[in-house]
């Protein structure tokens, strides 16, 4: 697989931070674990960091293998979830209750993912799509067979605000709803 990372403006900067303090076999190792806590055994095969201060913009193009990531199942079903990675700035709240309030950062990423289908196989299931919009923040997933390719398409863009704890199950059932989402599978079926 291929990521095409590309952080503008306050993200470049949080990007060019981690690069400048960390030697480049921290790097790596950084690298393949946000891949491994997506795709079980990724190994990652080159990291290309491009840095342009100047333009406020900082690219990663990583390029992995991940031999394990999808499973096969009675030899004609391939199982395996469209959301690689996990967005490193994205937050889960899971508690129940919480007494105080939750700080929200403006934040915001756009992704497409682009599997070519095996040969033989055709997409059997994908998740529903999701579009969730609150005061807060929202995030939009979508799914299309194309061309012998399937393309997942996330987007999530949260907005700078403070949710009081009475709106506390709102902003949980946000994430909850995404998490469900992102960890949903998508089936192929052999013909």
């Amino acid at each position: 697989g291929i990521i095409k990372e590309r952080a503008v403006g306050q993200q470049s900067t949080y990007a060019r931070a981690l690069f400048r303090s960390l030697s480049s076999s921290e790097i790596d190792k950084v690298f393949e674990g946000w891949l491994t806590r997506g795709a079980t055994a990724a190994k990652l095969i080159n990291l290309k960091p491009e840095d342009n201060h100047d333009e406020a913009k900082f690219n990663v193009d990583i390029e992995f293998s991940a031999p394990y990531y999808g499973q096969l199942m009675q030899n004609r079903l391939l199982i395996f979830k469209p959301a690689i990675v996990s967005r490193a700035n994205t937050i889960y709240l899971i508690d129940k209750d919480r007494k105080n309030p939750v700080w929200i950062d403006s934040n915001s990423f756009s992704e497409t993912a682009i599997f070519t289908l095996p040969e033989g196989f055709v997409v059997d299931e994908t998740p529903d799509a999701v579009t969730l919009e609150k005061p807060f923040g929202k995030y939009t997933s979508t799914y299309e067979v194309k061309d012998g390719k399937l393309f997942y398409k996330r987007k999530m863009v949260m907005k700078r605000k403070t949710v009081a704890v009475e709106n506390y199950g709102e902003i949980r059932d946000f994430y909850t709803q995404i998490l469900d989402s992102e960890q949903s599978p998508v089936v192929l079926l052999k013909q």
